[in-house]
């Protein structure tokens, strides 16, 4: 009888052990997955980012990192990103302010800046929102086990685009093939992709300089293809497109 209860008891320190996680605070927050583009030609050139709380009964307290990402990562599926801190903050893209608390349930905004100059070529971003305990966030010392409770915290990311000087816009349309043949980045928003009575519907593409996308593989079936996106180019604006 000795060997059973030893063994319960091992199975209960470990589901003990195990089980901690899974009790921790889960944290995260919500931003638009559209590109914000900003003006490198304009002295003031700043937009406004959306950070919502899906919780409804507890605060978040939130931590903002900009990343520039190199031009030659861009697709190849491992990016390199340098983030923006310290003295590149003086003539780059900063978001102010760089940490927010955000009420149950509510919405804060944060502002993107770019702080440099005009551009010969676009320079995209990403900007990470970390979630961060109460403690974390003031920086103030308090040991109050419920505020520096173990938690999980998934990071949000949106993206920014400096868009830049006197950009050149040459979209080429070749049935289910789009080509962004000019030199500043092209965004096609709410694109609605069909194959007979087959639809998905996609929030937004970004199209960097010389770069291609091809529908016929977003959508299976041999129905003939269609599509519909919204073009936007930044100083120009948004217009229909369709498939020809």
């Amino acid at each position: 009888m000795v060997y059973p209860n030893y063994f319960s008891r091992l199975l209960l320190a470990f589901s003990i052990f195990f089980s901690v996680p899974s009790i921790a605070n889960v944290m995260q927050v919500s931003v638009p997955n559209k590109v914000t583009t900003l003006d490198s030609n304009s002295k003031d050139s700043s937009s406004l980012i959306q950070v919502s709380n899906p919780d409804k009964e507890n605060p978040r307290f939130v931590k903002v990192g900009v990343y520039y990402i190199s031009p030659e990562s861009i697709g190849t599926g491992n990016e390199k990103l340098i983030e923006i801190k310290g003295k590149l903050k003086k003539d780059d893209l900063i978001v102010l302010p760089d940490k927010i608390a955000i009420p149950p349930g509510g919405r804060t905004n944060v502002r993107a800046i770019y702080t440099g100059k005009a551009l010969d070529a676009d320079r995209n971003y990403k900007i990470r929102f970390y979630p961060v305990t109460e403690v974390e966030y003031t920086g103030a010392e308090n040991k109050d086990e419920k505020k520096a409770a173990l938690f999980f915290s998934i990071s949000s990311t949106t993206f920014a685009t400096v868009v830049k000087s006197n950009p050149t816009y040459q979209l080429d349309i070749d049935g289910s093939k789009v080509t962004n043949s000019g030199d500043s980045i092209t965004l096609l928003q709410s694109c609605n992709i069909c194959r007979g009575n087959d639809c998905k519907v996609f929030t937004e593409f970004r199209l960097p300089p010389k770069r291609q996308l091809d529908f016929s593989s977003m959508i299976n079936g041999e129905s003939k293809l269609s599509w519909q996106c919204d073009l936007v180019e930044p100083r120009v604006g948004k217009k229909v497109i369709t498939s020809q």
